[in-house]
């Protein structure tokens, strides 16, 4: 029943007479929606603040991994062909 009341008191909110000094008189749907938006900007700005920065680290980091593992394999194989031809002697 509280859950149907509050629908039909937000249905009938006229926004232009909110008073943005008042926010408690405000009905609770209105609050609710209010405070979800206020935690996606929150989330929204911590990500583009702090773990963008790391993403971009992330990849910089990735790329090197990849041009280490290249030189390694490269040693590894002349290394490789080197004990055959030892064995070979």
């Amino acid at each position: 029943m509280a859950l149907a009341d509050s629908l039909k008191q937000s249905q009938s909110v006229d926004i232009s007479n909110l008073d943005f000094n008042n926010v408690g008189s405000w009905p609770t749907a209105l609050k609710v929606i209010m405070m979800t938006l206020l935690l996606l900007l929150i989330l929204g700005g911590g990500y583009f603040l702090s773990i963008k920065d790391k993403r971009a680290a992330l990849g910089v980091a990735s790329q090197e991994e990849q041009e280490l593992r290249l030189q390694y394999e490269d040693k590894a194989s002349k290394c490789n062909q080197t004990w055959i031809g030892l064995n070979n002697i």
